[in-house]
């Protein structure tokens, strides 16, 4: 397609393509623009999601309207979550360091920094969304630029492979924080070049890291697939990217069984969650990008892989099965909470995306007895805020957002039916991935129900946005 748009540079060529006359400084300028908004199409349709690592922009302006209109939402109960932590206050000490020391089965305040720092980042990043609020805006890149500009190193008191799971474990709660003050609002925070070229650098060493824990039938696999995944997807790296989706499907395939266990079920009863956790995270923001790894299903089952492995341990969870595990073992999974708050994402996923419902009630129910849940720093955390009910439809009207494209919402994306509920009521048209007008209309309701699976383009007066059936 890139190749096609470059053989069409041509004004003649272009106005035969666009059934544009060139006749008139008008109808040049039309077609300058259209030319300039198919190629931005194009690189957002053939290259990845900005942002998408743990939102959409749809979705980030979806839960800003949420917490400052929705008192009763999940999401609003996210937000006073996250709010009440150290994390979240604009006094809060963060602390970079040259080298970063890393403590096997155990930590350290560089450790704690390491993540907590990434967690600050993340949650004035989403304050800032929220709120309009420039103080959390800077705080975050005041928090990012530090690390990025200090950290050169890592060492470790014991075996120095540790070195790649902390690194696994830290990478995406930094790519989540850099995915908004980057992308959001087409880079609105002015986050200067030379900062993210450092950022990046910073990522390129966490990466180097963590992707040499890729093949470990663990969660140290699982972790790496998560940073390997996200790095890509911020990075607009498809091959890093691509890398973390195949990761995916060799660590789902070899640490997961048929039954729903894990290999480590019995190791204790948050080591084998590090797996679960990771596996959404990986699969939110493949789904953002097109592709469905929610739905990979193994020997032979007509049900997803994990969607056996969470209704499994929810089992657990809620004491309605026992552990697998040896008479002595020590463990209870009952009640086990700890982690509780990272299982939103497949939630929202399956019961409000796909409509599942049936098929993952022992998840509802657990995960519902245990909101707001418990904060794990190893992931990304804010998972009621970020993902708690946020396909589901919103009481938003014409009057209560500003009427203009770059405010328009479009959810549930993706959709696994085709329909597709806008924010407000204006004119479109859908075409598909190869420029092809579908489907037009004037209302509130988009429904691309009669067309197959895969990325369209939904096109309004201002704006283009990726849409993607699945």
């Amino acid at each position: 397609m890139r190749i096609i748009i470059q053989r069409l540079q041509s004004e003649f060529e272009l106005a035969r393509f666009f059934n544009y006359p060139l006749i008139g400084n008008r109808n040049m300028f039309k077609l300058i623009v259209l030319m300039l908004s198919l190629t931005s199409v194009l690189n957002s349709v053939y290259g990845l999601e900005h942002p998408s690592v743990f939102n959409t922009q749809e979705e980030l302006n979806l839960i800003a309207f949420r917490v400052n209109n929705e008192p009763l939402s999940l999401t609003k109960l996210g937000w006073d979550g996250m709010m009440k932590t150290a994390y979240a206050k604009l006094d809060y000490a963060h602390k970079s360091y040259a080298n970063v020391e890393v403590v096997p089965s155990g930590g350290n305040e560089m450790e704690d920094h390491f993540r907590g720092d990434a967690q600050s980042a993340y949650s004035h990043a989403l304050q800032w969304v929220v709120t309009g609020n420039p103080a959390n805006r800077d705080k975050a890149i005041i928090i990012m630029n530090d690390w990025a500009k200090t950290l050169k190193t890592f060492t470790s008191t014991g075996f120095k492979i540790q070195i790649q799971l902390e690194c696994a474990w830290a990478s995406p709660i930094w790519i989540a924080a850099a995915d908004i003050i980057r992308y959001h609002n087409n880079g609105a925070a002015n986050w200067s070049t030379a900062d993210i070229n450092q950022f990046d650098k910073f990522l390129d060493l966490l990466y180097t890291e963590a992707e040499k824990s890729a093949t470990r039938d663990t969660n140290w696999g699982s972790s790496a697939t998560l940073a390997m995944l996200a790095t890509g997807a911020y990075q607009n790296n498809e091959t890093r990217f691509n890398n973390g989706v195949n990761a995916y499907k060799n660590n789902l395939t070899k640490v997961s069984s048929s039954d729903g266990k894990v290999l480590e079920v019995c190791r204790d009863t948050w080591h084998p969650q590090y797996c679960l956790v990771t596996w959404q995270q990986t699969c939110e923001i493949a789904c953002k990008n097109g592709i469905d790894l929610y739905d990979i299903k193994l020997d032979g089952q007509t049900t997803p892989r994990l969607v056996v492995v969470l209704e499994y341990f929810s089992k657990l969870f809620l004491g309605k099965i026992a552990a697998p595990c040896a008479s002595d073992w020590t463990y209870n999974y009952t009640n086990e909470k700890l982690r509780r708050e990272g299982y939103e994402t497949g939630l929202n996923h399956y019961a409000n995306r796909k409509g599942l419902t049936s098929q993952i009630a022992n998840l509802a129910e657990a995960v519902g007895k245990s909101r707001p849940g418990l904060l794990d720093d190893h992931f990304i955390s804010w998972g009621l805020l970020t993902h708690g009910d946020i396909s589901k439809a919103s009481g938003l009207n014409s009057t209560d957002i500003l009427l203009n494209d770059r405010a328009l919402l479009v959810y549930p994306n993706p959709s696994n039916n085709g329909q597709f509920q806008l924010s407000h009521e204006l004119s479109w048209e859908v075409y598909s991935a190869l420029g092809l007008l579908l489907t037009s209309g004037n209302s509130k309701l988009l429904d691309i129900s009669n067309q197959s699976k895969g990325l369209y383009l939904l096109k309004t007066n201002n704006l283009t946005k990726k849409i993607v059936v699945q």
